[in-house]
């Protein structure tokens, strides 16, 4: 804040609900002519929740001026996952990974309460992995996704035949709070086509 005539002689603060408006009677707390103060999460309404924070400046002519911030989204809990983490080959079915097709991961959406109230901004941001082993990503390191459910490599990558491949996923909501998933079983990578067998006709007979 600025005041060409007369010096800044008090900050104070009021956190309200985002849908409240500042009204006379708006508790405010003073921080003298600090330009920060610390907020407690205490008494606030169970989160998800969504707030504003409101900042009186006043003269020493007991003139005031009120600002407000964007919206504050209160939230105290990391996602849950909603299902599992597949690792696959597109058009083909179960976990199986075609050596010379890029590779694909797909999940079901994870949980998160903000998100979940429609609080605007709250949407979660997806990354995923592939690695050799379970919980690693020695293959591809975590890629953002935003806020789609599935991710593909784009082209064939440098697999073994035979060997078996995992996929991670870590979901991020808006307070920086993570949790990540990976896949219970690993995809096998196929490399060769079925050796041929024996083709043979029953009961076939010759005309004279």
């Amino acid at each position: 804040f600025a005041d060409a005539e007369s010096p800044i002689a008090d900050y104070s603060y009021a956190l309200l609900p985002a849908v409240a408006a500042v009204t006379d009677e708006t508790a405010w707390r003073s921080v003298g002519v600090a330009s920060m103060a610390s907020l407690s999460l205490d008494g606030l309404d169970e989160a998800p929740s969504s707030y504003t924070l409101h900042v009186r400046a006043c003269n020493r002519a007991g003139r005031c001026t009120t600002a407000a911030s964007s919206r504050l989204v209160v939230v105290t809990a990391q996602p849950v996952a909603g299902g599992s983490v597949r690792l696959g080959t597109l058009g083909l079915s179960g976990q199986i990974l075609d050596v010379s097709a890029p590779v694909d991961v797909s999940w079901d959406s994870f949980i998160d309460a903000a998100a979940a109230a429609g609080l605007e901004g709250t949407a979660l941001q997806y990354e995923a992995c592939v690695g050799a082993t379970p919980f690693a990503c020695q293959l591809v390191a975590f890629a953002p996704v935003g806020a789609a459910s599935s991710w593909s490599s784009g082209a064939a990558l440098p697999l073994r035949c035979g060997e078996a491949y995992y996929a991670m996923v870590r979901a991020t909501n808006c307070a920086g709070l993570q949790l990540t998933l990976a896949s219970e079983e690993g995809a096998t990578v196929c490399c060769d086509p079925p050796s041929a067998g024996t083709v043979s006709i029953e009961g076939a007979r010759s005309e004279e």
